[in-house]
């Protein structure tokens, strides 16, 4: 993901780029962000030319959907937003500590029902999570599209 970032992020076609994960894909994206945060922030630095000229060009701006994230952080700054989506019973979000739930408090946040389920088609099967997606990236909700 780091890696997909820095090489790709600034020709990518659709601004913001858009992240979806699920599970422990969040874990994995919440890492890398990490990473090309500090590395974009000037926290961290490197002695490696190429990789001195892809944080040159500065950060892309990404948001990431975050479904059943059990992740405890994410990076906050201004090129990197996240909204996250959870049942209120899905025992994986759970494990983030309560940060899906401050997260909701935060209004970065939705839990789309309260549900047990954590598969990622149970997921795509709640309306709210489809349809808040689609409305963030300028589509038609399937809930209107047969209108």
């Amino acid at each position: 993901v780091l890696s997909l970032l820095l090489n790709w992020g600034h020709r990518w076609p659709c601004t913001p780029v858009s992240i979806m994960a699920h599970s422990q894909g969040n874990l994995i994206v919440s890492n890398a962000l990490m990473q090309y945060s500090a590395l974009m922030s000037g926290r961290a630095k490197t002695t490696d030319p190429a990789l001195a000229a892809l944080i040159a060009r500065g950060p892309a701006k990404i948001h990431v959907f975050a479904v059943a994230s059990p992740a405890m952080s994410w990076p906050t700054n201004s090129f990197i937003s996240v909204h996250s989506y959870w049942h209120r019973y899905d025992p994986v979000t759970a494990m983030s500590g309560g940060r899906n739930m401050r997260g909701t408090l935060q209004g970065n946040g939705t839990i789309t029902s309260w549900g047990f389920g954590h598969s990622l088609s149970t997921y795509l099967d709640d309306k709210p999570l489809v349809d808040s997606v689609c409305r963030y990236l300028g589509l038609k909700p399937p809930s209107l599209a047969a209108r």
